[in-house]
């Protein structure tokens, strides 16, 4: 997930709004319904981003998403905006959500617990207890490893992965 863009990417899912608390939509079938709900959660979610040009370096507009955390409301109208936009996308519900360290962290276990389904954290190499599996993955100075503990996806589930992609886009 990139911080401008608030898409969730991921694999299926469906699920249904259990209130209408604030900042969490009312429960909708139509799809021009949800496709305005989500706009405009969009635009809400986008004006709260602040903007820092030449950071960390110069030719780098960074968005920062930290206000969206910092306002009750907005954070819940972003998790209501991840989980609409899942349920827009994907036919079926998802059995984990994955997220990455550490952005992923943020929104992984929250729109965990809107979907009603698993979490399962993947972090940096020696950084998870207990038996777990490795995944390599190569960046522009190197090579590193992920890893997630064994038994956070059974074979045959179905996985949402939440990150942030890159952060600076």
């Amino acid at each position: 997930m990139t911080e401008s863009n608030l898409n969730a990417t991921a694999a299926p899912f469906v699920a249904s709004f259990q209130n209408n608390a604030p900042g969490r939509f009312a429960q909708s079938s139509a799809n021009a319904s949800r496709a305005s709900e989500l706009a405009s959660a969009k635009i809400r979610l986008q004006g709260a981003l602040r903007h820092f040009p030449d950071f960390p370096i110069k030719g780098i507009d960074f968005v920062d998403i930290l206000p969206l955390f910092a306002d009750p409301h907005l954070q819940e109208t972003l998790l209501a905006a991840l989980e609409l936009e899942v349920i827009s996308s994907f036919p079926t519900k998802p059995d984990v959500i994955v997220a990455l360290d550490a952005r992923g962290f943020l929104f992984g276990p929250g729109l965990a617990l809107r979907l009603g389904c698993k979490f399962a954290p993947v972090r940096k190499q020696g950084k998870i207890p207990g038996p777990t599996v490795t995944a390599s993955y190569k960046k522009e100075y190197g090579e590193d490893f992920f890893q997630m503990q064994k038994d956070a996806v059974a074979p045959g589930q179905t996985v949402l992965i939440v990150d942030d992609i890159i952060a600076t886009g």
